[in-house]
């Protein structure tokens, strides 16, 4: 199965589980075998209904959706998507097949307008002495093709208002080809024919030697779409989802006799289990000493009597094989948006190829400030897809406290006396006291934290959502309604859902017979604006999330970095004067 390692699978065997079907079975009853399972492994326990979902699905032999999950990692829609592939030759290095293909949804565009396409494909037909740089040419063109097409949406997006900016985003396979794309990078930026070539590119998928670009990284500028389909399905495929596999098997397209297509190449062409075209055609394309044949049906066990391919038909093999793997990607990317819309949450803005302004500060500085962005960044994103995963996940991975329900009143206010007593600074706050599940115990959010939010289990609230946009009410409304609960503040208008949502945990007794939790509002108006407009519900179970807030840090850091190493004013130095005889 998928993702399911050896030491996993010997547990799940020990405990006599020993088929996808048993499996789908202890998972779904949380029988005997599967309690003991996750007695021992809390990664099995959070990955359990994935793994269920993915043994249902290879024994009913169709997609199934992941419940609960949602993904962080790609958009929805976007005006221009931008697919590619590469294929390389893992010895030496050198990429023999670079492919790129655009959807793009022009902003003049009529309604019912196609979009426009293009695709475009760069062999490395000839090396010399394996050398990498011979890689240069073809790696100039394909980045001269990207590069043109965001900055065609960049360009646009000049003269459009705000709301009207056009999106872009890109797609690949696997992680592979990421990599393989940065080590090319690597390579060859030094070249003065390359680096301007690639410069939006760098920005976008620096190579290792390179700091990100804080803004384009923040953006998300790409998606790793195998991941995604890790996240969110479940496929009829056994050991691992290879692209044409994935797509093979994902709402797979239906031909005019009713057969389902299926995304195929040639003997010689693709290897089972691997997304790479085999790197032995680039060698017999660039040594000239051809091996692979024309498979012959009427001969299937006489590879002598195949006809060998010439040179020019071995270049439009590897050739055809690129855009293969081109649509087959765009296949699942096309079905993941139609089927499971509602699960993508990635959020993208208007697009610009715009380098990020810089501070005035000396380059260490600069260095500084980026790193911190950065920094930033990478635990915003990190907490979008911690959220974006089902509660019961979240709880395993010991990241929230879920099953909180609220105390009798009797209790809960013999607790908010005794801790008003002790801490008179909450006098006049409002407290609640809530049970949660047991095996929440563990969790990380411990008592003093007030980077949390509090939801209900079963609406899957997006806490980044505007709370307005969540309620579908325009700014002029919004700021009415906020009125008429006599919260006038301008800022409130555009807050995140999470903002209303956010709590400190006062009091944490974990270790008790009955685990119970104390919270207070971040902002007491907001939270009973939130009740009040039904964002969350007390009387259902809740769940305790963590918030992310960089408190404007990166913010503060720069404004030092810019006070400290800005631009001095000349010194001015006195002029020695020459001494004259006489």
């Amino acid at each position: 199965m998928a993702w399911l390692n050896q030491g996993q699978a010997e547990l799940l065997r020990s405990n006599d589980i020993h088929t996808a079907a048993d499996l789908t079975e202890a998972v779904t009853t949380e029988d005997h075998r599967w309690e003991s399972v996750i007695e021992s492994s809390h990664q099995l326990r959070a990955d359990g209904p994935a793994l269920a979902t993915r043994a249902r699905s290879l024994t009913e032999g169709v997609p199934l959706p992941v419940e609960g999950r949602r993904s962080a990692m790609i958009p929805a829609w976007t005006d221009q998507s931008i697919f590619i592939t590469i294929h390389f030759d893992p010895g030496s290095g050198i990429s023999f097949a670079l492919g790129a293909a655009r959807l793009f949804f022009p902003a003049n565009r009529s309604q019912g307008d196609p979009p426009i396409t293009d695709e475009k494909v760069f062999i490395v037909d000839r090396v010399d002495a394996m050398n990498p740089e011979t890689e240069r040419e073809r790696l100039k063109e394909f980045a001269a093709v990207v590069s043109e097409w965001l900055e065609e949406v960049s360009t646009t997006n000049r003269d459009l208002p705000a709301r009207q900016r056009l999106s872009s985003h890109i797609f690949f396979w696997d992680l592979l080809e990421v990599r393989q794309l940065k080590r090319m990078f690597e390579r060859h930026m030094q070249n003065p024919d390359v680096i301007e070539l690639i410069e939006i590119l760098t920005r976008f998928f620096p190579p290792d030697s390179l700091l990100p670009d804080p803004d384009a990284f923040k953006s998300h500028p790409g998606t790793i779409v195998k991941e995604v389909l890790r996240t969110l399905v479940g496929l009829p495929v056994a050991h691992d989802y290879s692209l044409f596999d994935s797509a093979n098997n994902f709402y797979p397209n239906t031909r005019e006799d009713g057969t389902p297509y299926k995304f195929d190449l040639p003997f010689g062409f693709s290897t089972p289990m691997s997304d790479q075209i085999p790197f032995e055609r680039a060698y017999e394309l660039w040594q000239d000493k051809i091996f692979v044949s024309h498979y012959n049906k009427l001969y299937p066990n006489e590879p002598s009597r195949w006809k060998r391919y010439s040179r020019d038909e071995l270049y439009d093999g590897i050739k055809r094989a690129t855009k293969v793997h081109l649509h087959a990607l765009q296949h699942i990317v096309r079905h993941l948006r139609e089927h499971y819309r509602d699960r993508l949450t990635l959020k993208k803005s208007g697009f610009s190829a715009a380098r990020s302004t810089q501070a005035r500060v000396p380059e260490a500085g600069r260095s500084l400030i980026a790193f911190e962005k950065l920094n930033v960044a990478c635990q915003e994103i990190e907490n979008r897809n911690i959220r974006s995963l089902p509660v019961a996940e979240r709880e395993a991975k010991f990241l929230s406290i879920r099953g909180l329900t609220q105390k009798s009143q009797p209790e809960a206010d013999r607790i908010i006396d005794e801790i008003k007593f002790a801490n008179p600074q909450y006098q006049n706050d409002t407290l609640y006291v809530f049970d949660f599940a047991p095996t929440s115990r563990d969790s990380r959010i411990k008592e003093g934290e007030f980077t949390v939010a509090i939801s209900n289990e079963d609406q899957g609230v997006d806490l980044d959502e505007a709370w307005r946009n969540r309620l579908g009410l325009g700014f002029q409304d919004a700021k009415e309604l906020l009125a008429e609960h006599g919260l006038g503040e301008r800022w409130m208008i555009n807050k995140p859902v999470g903002t209303l949502l956010q709590v400190e945990v006062i009091r944490l007794e974990a270790m008790q017979g009955n685990p119970y939790v104390v919270i207070k509002p971040g902002h007491q108006g907001l939270f009973q604006f939130a009740i009040a407009q039904g964002l969350v519900t007390l009387d259902s179970p809740l769940v305790l999330d963590p918030l992310y807030s960089s408190f404007k840090r990166e913010e503060r850091i720069e404004k030092a970095l810019r006070t400290i190493g800005g631009k001095a004013a000349p010194i001015k130095r006195a002029r020695r004067r020459r001494k004259t005889n006489g």
